[in-house]
């Protein structure tokens, strides 16, 4: 199987600022926990920041949330990353393609308050051309964008792209 590790894919995500816009009352705590039901994903998150230049990415069954951005909940652009396959199968992103305009994600934070969204759009793009603000910036409400690895592979440089999923914060009914 392919895999989705080196330093070709992490150099393609690099950061911008940090957003510090927030949602009114207290702020979220951090995220521990991702669910996309529909995509069969489902895993724990850890903090990433930067080494050298790049989003540091976590192991395959792992999310890693930028935590110089905003945390799922505030407002603006909160950076979710994983891995979509690894030397040993599938990875906690490996379906991010099938999912669908109004898919769900849930993601709970360390406080117990699980954050909703729904998918409104995705993007993929190759690694040259990827720009930071197509990930990273404000936002009029809770965004939550979610970023692997996708397209081409090749053993020498890894895949070719990466695949953006825009998601934005729901509530649900009682």
């Amino acid at each position: 199987m392919a895999t989705d590790s080196g330093a070709a894919n992490r150099a393609a995500v690099a950061p911008a600022p940090r957003n510090r816009a927030r949602t009114r009352g207290a702020r979220p705590a951090r995220p521990i926990h991702i669910s996309i039901p529909t995509a069969g994903s489902s895993g724990p998150v850890d903090r990433i920041g930067v080494d050298d230049g790049a989003l540091e990415i976590p192991p395959p069954g792992r999310a890693g949330w930028f935590d110089q951005g905003p945390r799922p909940g505030d407002l603006g652009r909160a950076v979710v990353v994983s891995h979509v396959d690894s030397r040993e199968g599938p990875a906690l992103f490996a379906n991010l393609l099938t999912l669908k305009r109004g898919a769900r994600i849930r993601v709970r934070d360390r406080r117990g308050t699980m954050h909703r969204f729904a998918v409104v759009r995705r993007r993929q793009v190759e690694k040259s051309r990827f720009a930071a603000s197509m990930v990273y910036g404000p936002a009029a409400g809770p965004v939550l964008v979610l970023i692997t690895c996708g397209g081409p592979f090749s053993s020498d440089t890894g895949y070719r792209d990466n695949v953006i999923i825009y998601a934005r914060g729901v509530r649900e009914r009682a």
